[in-house]
């Protein structure tokens, strides 16, 4: 730690600012000394962050989650200010060394040990879950070891499901791929039974000294228990359900638990670690000269009663804020911070700056321009330093079902996020990686080579990429009245199945700014985007008509199929936003395709703002 500069507030809140533990791009992590002699730790933001209003509501958002998660077995907020010049977060401050410290310096735990860590995880999930919360990344290095049992960190890569759908939403795919159930290993959509399988990995660690599943991973490999000890291996196998409808729910876990014939505590070894971690403490408050006052005059036994019931996590806050340090009893901090986008942020996203000289300009020499390719694509060229011209596309527009479909885990993860692709080595590589939470959306980095091999340089590069979205996502000032603000799904009129699509009719979001209608007989595709506009790309050419008294460009047009463009809006120089209109039928339609097009489309376009 270092002594608090001048541009340190000495205050906040009811707080005392003690010293700078470490810095981060999003801002700094302070210890902090409460009226009552509490330590605690502050996340302070930097003040050019505190006006951005996107940022503020994502740091509100944030206060929020970690608000509904405080229980014995976890670590809580304490204060905050939002409103303030530079808004701040105070957590607990738990001073503790991790479980995956301990394993490392003393290996597996006896029988004793590991009944302490199974009821102490379990009583941790059932507080997680009872918020609705799921914590995504339960691991060694996210548990904390303190003389009344664990204490589980880092909820600053969990999301509140405040719904079904917000939890089918989100698809809740981050975590750390040794530890991750089958289902986030393969990027499905989760539920809190995810949580249960990383808890049997975790005991299985510390139960044998190994990882379960070894380099195979949970989709494919199978956990060898022939090390557990035989009065957990039951509990372990059925955490470890490849259903996850089939495992036990926490408070399942903790009977089975409770029933372990041990009596739960540490062995010699970890007890002194942590008695040594809490001294430790003590000696941080104690050692400034800034921290000397009422605290140096309470008696030596009271200030480590202080310490050791009330301190806080550092790794949460540095994870959250990307800091770079290490601190003895806290986890390291994380590089990979999740990737959580609002839907408004998806949709405003400036594509072209992802790919700009902020965010790229360390891979190389910009050669070609960067050149959008409507909303949500842009493409530009640069020279390695190897000489080699390489081209990268960046799309953020394909259809998550199509990306999983089509391609399968590389293996490797980004923000906590899977990474999708096809070849291990091609000369035109794509790699995509699909958000967590909001909407569906996949991020495709595509990176072409005229000889050698691009996957490289694609991941390299979409790290970049989303590490950018992660901490500060370059938005779009979208104007007045722009389709691009809004979700088309909410623009159908619902209760009855449009003529051509038959039922069942399912409406699915497609992209950040399209929706699909399908259904037995048909479907139809309605998307937002801006590009050249009609008038000047030719499609006249191809005919136009009118549709609710638009002019809609004719782009393909036969018996089975319909597909047009309607200008919306102009914009700048000659793009525009425009409403696009793609009608498939199934089966050779009674109407004419357009006609049963224009049906569904027309109440939408009605909607929408006059030129």
């Amino acid at each position: 730690m270092k002594p608090r500069g001048r541009h340190v507030p000495k205050q906040l809140g009811r707080y005392r600012v003690l010293a700078v533990i470490g810095h981060g791009a999003m801002g700094e992590v302070l210890l902090g000394r409460g009226p009552d002699g509490r330590l605690v730790a502050i996340k302070l933001i930097h003040r050019e962050l505190a006006g951005d209003v996107t940022f503020h509501a994502r740091f509100r958002r944030e206060i929020e989650a970690s608000k509904r998660v405080t229980g014995a077995y976890t670590a809580g907020v304490v204060g905050y200010d939002i409103d303030c010049d530079r808004p701040w977060l105070a957590t607990e401050f738990i001073a503790g060394p991790t479980l995956q410290e301990m394993l490392d310096s003393y290996g597996k735990l006896p029988l004793p040990g590991l009944k302490l860590l199974a009821v102490g995880l379990a009583s941790a999930l059932l507080e997680i879950h009872r918020t609705e919360v799921v914590h995504r990344d339960l691991k060694p290095s996210n548990v904390l070891l303190t003389a009344e049992g664990p204490r589980v960190i880092d909820f600053g890569i969990a999301l509140a499901l405040e719904t079904d759908v917000a939890l089918t939403m989100a698809g809740v795919r981050i975590g750390s791929p040794a530890y991750m159930s089958p289902e986030q290993a393969g990027g499905q959509s989760l539920t809190m039974a995810s949580d249960v399988f990383s808890l049997g990995s975790v005991l299985v660690m510390a139960a044998t000294g190994s990882i379960p599943f070894g380099s195979a991973g949970p989709l494919h490999g199978t956990a060898d228990l022939g090390a557990v000890p035989v009065e957990m291996r039951e509990l372990i196998a059925a955490c470890l359900n490849p259903d996850a409808a089939l495992r036990p729910t926490p408070a399942q876990v903790l009977d089975a638990a409770e029933r372990i014939p041990a009596d739960p505590v540490w062995p010699g070894p970890v007890r002194r670690r942590i008695e040594e971690f809490r001294m430790e403490a003590v000696r941080w408050a104690d050692g400034p000269a800034e921290s000397a006052g009422p605290w140096k005059r309470m008696r030596p036994w009271y200030r480590r009663i202080v310490v050791g019931v009330a301190v806080g996590v550092v790794a949460v806050l540095a994870a959250s804020l990307l800091v770079d340090m290490t601190v003895p009893g806290h986890a390291v901090a994380m590089s990979d911070p999740p990737l959580v986008l609002t839907d408004k942020e998806i949709r405003s996203l400036d594509v072209c700056e992802l790919l700009g000289p902020a965010v790229l300009g360390e891979f190389g020499t910009y050669v070609d321009e960067l050149t959008a390719d409507g909303a949500m694509a842009c493409a530009t060229g640069m020279t390695d330093t190897a000489g080699r011209k390489l081209e990268y596309t960046l799309s953020v527009a394909n259809p998550v079902g199509t990306v999983r479909a089509r391609n399968e885990p590389t293996g490797s993860t980004i923000a906590w996020m899977p990474v999708l692709g096809l070849a291990a080595t091609a000369a035109t590589c794509d790699r995509y990686v699909i958000t967590q939470s909001g909407l569906p959306l996949s991020v495709n980095l595509r990176v072409r080579v005229a000889s050698g091999d691009g996957c490289v340089a694609a991941e390299k590069a979409l790290r970049a990429i989303v590490h950018r979205l992660s901490v500060n996502p370059p938005l779009r000032a979208l104007p007045a009245n722009s389709v691009l603000a809004l979700d088309p799904c909410t623009l159908f009129e619902r209760g009855t199945t449009p003529a051509g699509i038959g039922d069942p009719a399912v409406y699915t979001t497609s992209g950040p700014h399209g929706c699909l209608l399908s259904g037995r007989d048909g479907e139809l595709t309605l998307s937002f985007d801006e590009r050249l506009r009609p008038a000047w790309s030719g499609a006249r050419g191809r005919g136009y008509r009118s549709v609710d008294s638009r002019n809609a460009y004719n782009m393909d047009r036969s018996p089975q199929r319909c597909s047009y463009i309607v200008l919306a809006q102009p914009t700048t120089g000659r793009n525009g936003e425009i409403v696009a209109v793609d009608y498939i039928s199934r089966r050779v339609p009674e109407k004419d395709a357009c006609e049963l097009a224009d049906a569904i489309a027309a109440p939408i376009l009605k909607k929408l703002p006059r030129l």
